[in-house]
C-alpha cells in the first residue's frame, strides 16, 4: 500500500469509527487506546492473547480447515460421519461462491473498509460449519459489507432451511447481498446505547440459537458479553464462534468461565475461534507446541502474540 492509499484508508477508517460510535464515544475510545499504547499497560482487558494464556489441554490450533474439522467429532451431527471427501466438496462449493462475492466486491461501492470483511479461511469454516450442522437459527454480530452474511445465507439455502439474524449498530450494511439472498435474512439494529440490556433485547424473541458468530466490537468487555448473552439463548448443542478471537482475551475468558475447550484456525493476520460443544467433546492436544513448533516459535519471537 503506497502512502496516499494508506492515508485515504486511514481517513476512511477514522470516519467510519466516528460514524459508528459517535463523536463523544469515539473520542473516548481513541483516548483510551492512546493511553494504553503510551503507558504500555498489560492489564488483562487491554492486552492481546499470548500462548501462556492457554492452560495445557484447553485449546488446539490448526492451519488447515480440514485438520480442524476432522479432529473434532463433536462439531459434526451424530448422524453424519466426518470425511475428507465431504470437506473437499464443501471447499469446491465455497470457491464457486467466492468468485461471485469477489466480483461484487470489485464492482460495488462498499460501505465499510475492506479489512472489516471476514477473511478466506474464516469464511470457509463458517460456510462449512453451517452446511455440516444445518442450523435453523443463526445469529451474527457485525455485518459490515456482508461477507460472512453472504456465505451463511448461501449455506442455509443449500441446506434447504434456516434463517440468519444479523445484529449491527448501523443499517448501512450488507451491500454485497442481492435482494433474493435477503429472503432468509433479518437485520436488527441496536439502539446505540451499547449496553448488555440493548444486546439482550435483540436476542430476546428469537428461537433457541443453533449458531452464534461474534464479529463486531472485539474489545474485551463487548466480545465476552456477546458470547455470554448468546449462550443464555443457545440450543442444547449450539455453537459459539468468534472471528478475530485474538484481538482481546474476551473469547478466551468466556470459554474458560463456561468450562469449554476451544479450537482455533490460525491464518495471519487473523485467528478464528470455535468454542467446542461440551457434549461429545473429544480429547484435543495441549496448546499445540509440538504440532506447529515453527509457527509458535515465530509468534514467541515477536513478543508471544498470536498475530
Amino acid at each position: 500500500m503506497d502512502g496516499r492509499r494508506g492515508i485515504r484508508w486511514g481517513l476512511r477508517s477514522l470516519d467510519h469509527h466516528f460514524r459508528t460510535y459517535g463523536f463523544a464515544e469515539g473520542s473516548r475510545l481513541l483516548l483510551l487506546r492512546f493511553a494504553k499504547s503510551a503507558s504500555g499497560t498489560t492489564y488483562r482487558r487491554w492486552r492481546r492473547p499470548q500462548f501462556s494464556d492457554y492452560p495445557p489441554g484447553t485449546a488446539s490450533f490448526y492451519t488447515s480447515y480440514e485438520d480442524l474439522l476432522l479432529s473434532h467429532r463433536e462439531l459434526w451431527p451424530r448422524s453424519l460421519r466426518p470425511s475428507l471427501e465431504m470437506l473437499n466438496e464443501l471447499r469446491s462449493e465455497f470457491r464457486s461462491l467466492q468468485r461471485i462475492v469477489d466480483e461484487r466486491h470489485a464492482t460495488r461501492k462498499l460501505s465499510h473498509p475492506q479489512p472489516f470483511d471476514v477473511k478466506g479461511i474464516s469464511s470457509l469454516l463458517i460456510y462449512a460449519l453451517v452446511r455440516i450442522r444445518k442450523p435453523e437459527t443463526v445469529v451474527e454480530t457485525g455485518v459490515a459489507n456482508g461477507m460472512s452474511s453472504f456465505f451463511i445465507l448461501h449455506a442455509l439455502r443449500s441446506n434447504g432451511s434456516g434463517k440468519l439474524y444479523s445484529i449491527d449498530i448501523s443499517s448501512d450494511v450488507g451491500v454485497l447481498l442481492d435482494d433474493d439472498e435477503r429472503a432468509a435474512w433479518e437485520l436488527r439494529v441496536l439502539s446505540g446505547r451499547f449496553g448488555v440490556a440493548d444486546f439482550a433485547r435483540a436476542l430476546a424473541d428469537l428461537p433457541p440459537l443453533d449458531m452464534f458468530l461474534h464479529d463486531s466490537d472485539h474489545s474485551y468487555v463487548w466480545q465476552k458479553m456477546e458470547c455470554e448473552q448468546a449462550s443464555l439463548r443457545m440450543a442444547p448443542d449450539g455453537l459459539v464462534l468468534s472471528d478475530d478471537m485474538d484481538w482481546s482475551l474476551g473469547f478466551i475468558d468466556y470459554c474458560r468461565a463456561a468450562n469449554l475447550k476451544l479450537a482455533a484456525s490460525i491464518a495471519p493476520p487473523t485467528m478464528f475461534g470455535i468454542a467446542l460443544p461440551p457434549s461429545r467433546r473429544a480429547a484435543v492436544d495441549p496448546v499445540a507446541g509440538h504440532r506447529f513448533p515453527t509457527l509458535i516459535a515465530s509468534a514467541r519471537s515477536s513478543g508471544g502474540h498470536l498475530s
